[in-house]
């Protein structure tokens, strides 16, 4: 018996914030002179979209098997395929409000792809296109959480295997906090991408309109050549990412110490950013004042 997950709009949001990191990349492609980083920019490029293309055919293929005694989740054409043993299945429950989890790569409230912690707390593989259709599976192997369009057809057939219903115990108050938390970790992550993206976007929309000069004066008695300003721009706008990854990446190491503030940590990041980008308007606003 085949289930296939809830549709949703996954796919076509992941496709426009690629196609906008395309565009502002691009802007700046056509500004750089370095032979080296115009290589290191296009291979960005390429796992970009390449990884892009891999979500969107993974999620329109995605699917749950029930076959013979195992339960296969597969997708991008069985590029990714795990089987379920029915002798590993420990238990299912449900969850139709919106989503408490953390850690997981492409995720909101609403939906859930990769691995990272499910509402339990506990590492979990998640394949959930729509909250409102999740279905967790407790296995001897780990846990999954799954999105099936029936969700009351795929427990039907859990239950015909025998598998029971998972009770859950757990602190309301301490489920909130960590929602919260989650939230304003994401809030903090979105606020800095979107500093960084103003700051590629300016210079390459100025480069564009031809409002950059042959030499772009970074300080009252400091030059650049315009393709070296550009390049500068590229590159402090990559460290500002990758800034973000290292900061999450430590958030989640500093997971097991309980630390509750931990997530304002991504203070750091956002707080350079916003920096980065008044020194860029500054210097921007100098160009167009002096012409």
């Amino acid at each position: 018996m085949e289930f296939r997950p809830e549709k949703n709009n996954i796919a076509a949001i992941f496709f426009c914030i690629v196609l906008i990191v395309d565009i502002l990349l691009l802007l700046l492609f056509d500004a750089l002179d370095s032979a080296q980083i115009r290589v290191l920019l296009t291979l960005f490029l390429v796992f970009a979209n390449v990884y892009a293309i891999y979500v969107v055919a993974f999620l329109w293929t995605l699917k749950f098997v029930f076959q013979k005694e195992e339960l296969i989740i597969s997708g991008a054409f069985d590029v990714k395929h795990i089987r379920i043993a029915r002798e590993d299945l420990l238990s299912w429950s449900r969850k139709i409000t919106l989503l408490d989890i953390s850690g997981v790569p492409i995720s909101s409230h609403r939906f859930a792809i990769g691995k990272g912690q499910d509402h339990h707390g506990e590492r979990a593989e998640l394949f959930i296109t729509s909250s409102k259709k999740s279905v967790f599976l407790q296995t001897k192997n780990g846990n999954y959480g799954l999105s099936p369009a029936d969700p009351d057809g795929f427990i039907e057939q859990l239950s015909a295997w025998g598998i029971p219903q998972r009770i859950l115990h757990g602190n309301e108050g301490a489920h909130k906090l960590h929602s919260f938390t989650q939230e304003h970790l994401r809030s903090l992550i979105v606020y800095t991408c979107i500093t960084i993206c103003m700051q590629l976007f300016l210079p390459g929309l100025m480069h564009l309109l031809g409002f950059l000069p042959d030499w772009v004066a970074i300080s009252p008695h400091s030059y650049l050549p315009r393709a070296h300003y550009m390049e500068a721009v590229l590159v402090r706008g990559l460290s500002l990412i990758g800034s973000i990854f290292l900061t999450y990446g430590l958030i989640q190491l500093l997971s097991f110490l309980e630390w509750r503030s931990r997530h304002r940590l991504m203070y750091l990041p956002l707080v350079f950013a916003l920096f980065s980008l008044a020194m860029e308007i500054s210097t921007l606003l100098n160009i167009l004042l002096a012409g």
